[in-house]
């Protein structure tokens, strides 16, 4: 197994395929971003080239693992996967523009810098507090909506959409924890009203034994430790289903698809909707006009705690 690259590098694609791949997912992260739909994962990226790319030259498809060798012009995810990584080493993707859940920001502390700039914070922040002043949109609805997405990657694409409607995004890493399924147990319990968890996962074996085992758990907390009806909580699965997989074309020949398969305009609907039809138009209105009113009393009462 050859070792992997260390730090930055300098390296361009040799072989016809490479140049191509690296065209194309050039070509197609531009787009996202013209779109506003970017980051994007390296997986996510090969399901949005399939299967012509974008006109040089490369056949994507998916393969299973020891199909053999593709031919000199067909690539599969592990090809898209490895000239990224190259790229990305080299500098020729910007990396604010991948997708990539395994690097989260660290967690550090804040200092301030000088006291000109300290200052100038807090009158920004002042100048901005009443257009900046936002209530909860989920207030007032008569359920919680929270999203849980199985892969990190795609937990920065959905919350595009579903951070501006006011409903959170949860990855799916530590499903196999104790910890996360006690937080999961205690935020849900904690609500005045009951919760739907709009779920987005591959379709296969391995991911819905790891999801079903979490809500087992999760659900096991909630009525027992924190004795809540079984029906304060529903999951409602969003992706991939199987019916979703023939639709786009992306069922395996094993039965299996990846939540990543769906394109995503695709997927920005699907989750949009599915927020949208589940909270009540009115009380959404009736807010907005809260915070309408409530933004003007913002600037009143800090001229008059300032003194001005």
């Amino acid at each position: 197994m050859p070792k992997r690259k260390k730090g930055p590098t300098v390296w361009l694609p040799k072989t016809p395929r490479a140049r191509a791949i690296l065209a194309d997912v050039q070509t197609r992260l531009a787009q996202h971003v013209r779109e506003g739909t970017a980051p994007r994962s390296p997986r996510g990226l090969f399901y949005d080239l399939r299967p012509n790319g974008m006109g040089n030259g490369v056949t994507y498809r998916k393969t299973a693992k020891g199909s053999g060798r593709l031919s000199d012009m067909t690539a599969g995810v592990e090809q898209v996967q490895e000239i990224m990584r190259e790229a990305r080493h080299a500098g020729l993707i910007d990396e604010d523009l991948v997708g990539d859940g395994r690097s989260p920001e660290a967690v550090g502390l804040y200092y301030d810098t000088s006291v000109t700039n300290t200052v100038n914070l807090v009158v920004r922040i002042v100048e901005d507090a009443a257009e900046d002043y936002q209530l909860d949109p989920q207030t007032g609805q008569p359920i919680r909506l929270e999203v849980w997405s199985e892969a990190n990657d795609l937990t920065s694409r959905l919350a595009r959409i579903a951070s501006p409607l006011g409903v959170p995004v949860f990855s799916g890493s530590g499903y196999d924890s104790i910890k996360p399924v006690r937080h999961t147990a205690a935020r849900i319990a904690g609500r005045e009203v009951p919760t739907v968890t709009l779920y987005i996962g591959d379709l296969d074996l391995h991911g819905e034994r790891i999801a079903g085992a979490f809500e087992e758990d999760v659900r096991g907390w909630l009525t027992r430790h924190h004795d809540r009806p079984d029906e304060w909580w529903t999951v409602v699965r969003l992706g991939i289903t199987e019916a979703q997989a023939l639709e786009l074309g992306v069922l395996d020949a094993d039965g299996h698809a990846e939540a990543d398969a769906l394109p995503v305009d695709y997927m920005d609907d699907l989750l949009r909707d599915a927020i949208t039809e589940r909270t009540d138009p009115a009380t959404r209105e009736l807010l907005a006009e809260r915070v309408e009113t409530e933004r003007a009393e913002v600037g009143h009462q800090i001229r008059e705690r300032l003194g001005a």
